[in-house]
């Protein structure tokens, strides 16, 4: 009489998987590191070029994110108006990885990059994450119906980016 059915049961796979789950995490944690814990191809004693570019890609994606916010919080705190955080929000989609700005044009509607711009400003105040006194879709309406006056009247022209010195000391007056 063959013990192996009595202990496994007519389930053998359920005893197997969680032997080939913990066969796996003991592989993956033995596995040599990287910079930034990222599992590395080599010896663990030089750096792996990829995981250093994976690296230096999620910092800049994480630098972009803080940029964005930073310029929402300015918004909504009434140090920048809407064509100003658009100037900004197209000065870092300018360094947006290979099919950022294809990504950009199919997501946010509009007739031109301005108008684009402008409607990923007002999508970004959407989201939580800034201290705000009006909720965001009243401040996302009144600068929709801003940014919907500008295209009636045809005046879409976003100001350079960074500003100009003569423009900068303009607007601290």
């Amino acid at each position: 009489m063959n013990p192996l059915p009595r202990l496994f049961g007519a389930r053998p796979l359920l005893w197997l998987t969680p032997g080939l789950v913990g066969l796996g995490i003991a592989l993956t944690l033995s596995w040599p590191r990287g910079p930034g814990g990222l599992p590395s191809r080599g010896n663990g004693t030089e750096e792996d070029p990829f995981a250093v570019e994976l690296e230096q890609k999620r910092l800049e994606v994480i630098r972009r994110i803080v940029e964005r916010q930073g310029v929402v919080d300015a918004v909504v705190a009434g140090r920048m108006d809407l064509l100003q955080a658009a100037a900004r929000f197209r000065h870092l989609n300018d360094r947006l990885p290979e099919g950022g700005m294809v990504a950009f044009r199919a997501y946010f509607p509009g007739a031109s990059d301005e108008e684009r711009l402008c409607r990923q400003v007002i999508h970004r105040l959407r989201y939580p994450g800034a201290d705000r006194d009006d909720g965001p879709d009243e401040l996302a309406a009144r600068l929709e119906a801003q940014l919907n006056d500008l295209l009636r009247r045809g005046g879409l022209t976003l100001p350079p980016f960074p500003p100009t010195p003569a423009r900068a000391a303009g607007s601290a007056e």
